[in-house]
């Protein structure tokens, strides 16, 4: 009789292993320390230094869809061409990309010497309103690279920055990750189809839409950080789904559901004005560039200490805001 199993396929094998031990360029692959939806992240390190980075290895049902849609090429590599043109002090260092024995696409950069910003909110609940105003400024400086070589961010989340501690005891910001980001102009894509790729309270209205993206998505997300920081919660509790939002939308709230000056002490009615404003569902109606917003930033912050004499504004902060 004649054995008809189907013979199992190595490569597959291959690619359900743990990566732990795993080498891939210079890196030594070690635990794993997070995932989602597209990837896997693991520990690791540079063979025969100190160096430890982060290793980030696409999912191989992930990139099996994106090859389903036309898409084989390593996406990973785009983003690690477009963190070297933004610059270290734009985002976290990426330092390789490539594909792995067994196919999967892999993206190295360095480990984080700071916290998660969302890990510091959730430790503090929010921050005081000067360190955020800080912080968001730092983030529109990095969204301001990505603009300047034609791409729309899209992800500003908490989750996706990086926050140190400055010699005068303010934050320094940075992106974590760029791979979310879609060429000006574009519609949002997911696998080479038009689709919702953002997340709940961050997603601008032409995103949930389907519309094509412009800077001004970078200002509404940058508005809904600037608000999150400042009060501990969203400005909008919004499950990651285009209907949910859509559904928000379509009502008749406004956005921010409600004020900062009603949830924190102190503030100014221009920080709710600049808030509003970041979010306002028209695009035109937002702040044209990160340079319109710093200077929106910088006068809030002027009210903000006029109002609140005994407050500590670290120097810095003032040459962070001024272009």
């Amino acid at each position: 009789m004649t054995r008809t199993d189907a013979q199992p396929d190595p490569l597959k094998a291959i690619r359900r292993l743990d990566h732990q031990g795993l080498v891939v360029a210079n890196y030594m692959v070690g635990p794993l320390e997070g995932e989602d939806g597209r990837s896997r992240v693991y520990g690791g390190r540079a063979l025969g230094a100190a160096r430890e980075v982060n290793v980030r290895i696409m999912r191989p049902e992930f990139q099996d869809f994106r090859a389903s849609t036309g898409h084989t090429s390593n996406r990973y590599v785009h983003e690690l061409r477009l963190a070297s043109e933004a610059g270290g002090a734009a985002c976290v260092r990426h330092l390789d990309a490539g594909t792995t024995a067994a196919g999967e696409h892999y993206l190295v950069r360095e480990r984080l010497s700071g916290q998660v910003l969302r890990q510091v909110l959730a430790a503090s609940e929010r921050l005081d309103f000067p360190t955020a105003i800080g912080v968001v400024a730092d983030v529109a400086g990095c969204v301001e690279k990505v603009h300047e070589l034609g791409f729309v961010h899209v992800d500003l989340r908490p989750d996706n920055v990086e926050v140190t501690a400055r010699e005068d005891g303010s934050l320094e910001a940075r992106i974590i990750k760029l791979d979310l980001v879609v060429r000006a102009g574009d519609p949002p894509m997911h696998g080479g189809r038009p689709a919702f790729i953002g997340h709940g309270a961050f997603v601008a209205p032409e995103e949930a839409e389907g519309k094509p993206l412009a800077p001004t998505v970078d200002m509404y997300g940058l508005g809904a950080l600037l608000y999150e920081l400042t009060a501990g919660r969203k400005h909008l509790e919004v499950a990651d789904r285009p209907e949910a939002v859509m559904d928000y939308l379509r009502g008749h709230g406004r956005l921010p559901s409600e004020k900062l000056r009603n949830l924190v002490r102190g503030l100014p009615d221009e920080a709710d004005m600049l808030v509003a404003k970041c979010l306002k569902r028209q695009t035109p109606e937002r702040p044209g560039s990160v340079e319109q917003l710093l200077r929106g930033l910088q006068h809030v912050l002027k009210m903000y200490q006029e109002a609140n004499k005994q407050a500590v504004i670290p120097p810095g902060l003032w040459n962070r805001l001024t272009r």
